[in-house]
């Protein structure tokens, strides 16, 4: 954000990079120079002998001032799952022949809709080789399952998570098919 700003998301209050509640800036996730220069690490990091890459964050930010902020690419238009699901297919297409996995939200598993972030858990199992949800039983809701408190049942959470998970993925590969 500090090297290109032009792509940063910007706080439409003040004109300044916009920061989430840690204080960390976020790139426009519309914007293809952004997804160029992912591109440009991955093949870098392929050329010098990693055999996967691994995508994080692959999102629209989540936390903070949400609607402060203002993004240089996206024309706030098009559906956010939209957004991330053309760079998933970007990705692939300029690394087409790497092995590339991304780490999704754990509640991606479960929840139909994009989560407000542009996360739909299809649309990643048809760009990558490898998928995982981070599935964090402390980010799931008070009552989820009928649970209290989720994180004090970790194995009841993943299990039920990653069950969803493979029916997604069972579903879309017969639908694919």
């Amino acid at each position: 954000a500090k090297a290109h700003p032009e792509w940063a998301l910007t706080s439409s209050s003040t004109g300044k990079i916009w920061e989430d509640h840690k204080g960390l800036p976020w790139m426009d996730p519309a914007a293809v120079p952004v997804w160029d220069y992912n591109i440009l690490i991955a093949k870098d990091a392929l050329m010098r002998g990693f055999d996967e890459v691994n995508f994080d964050y692959i999102r629209f930010a989540s936390d903070g001032d949400l609607k402060n902020i203002k993004y240089p690419a996206w024309d706030e238009k098009s559906p956010k799952s939209a957004v991330i699901k053309n760079f998933f297919s970007y990705l692939r297409k300029n690394l087409p022949q790497a092995k590339i996995s991304a780490d999704l939200f754990g509640l991606s598993t479960i929840i139909e809709n994009d989560l407000g972030i542009g996360q739909i858990i299809e649309n990643a199992y048809e760009y990558f080789d490898y998928v995982s949800p981070m599935v964090y039983p402390s980010h799931y809701a008070s009552g989820f399952n009928g649970y209290k408190n989720p994180a004090e049942y970790p194995y009841e959470v993943i299990r039920y998570s990653l069950d969803k998970a493979l029916g997604r993925l069972e579903n879309y590969s017969s639908s694919t098919n």
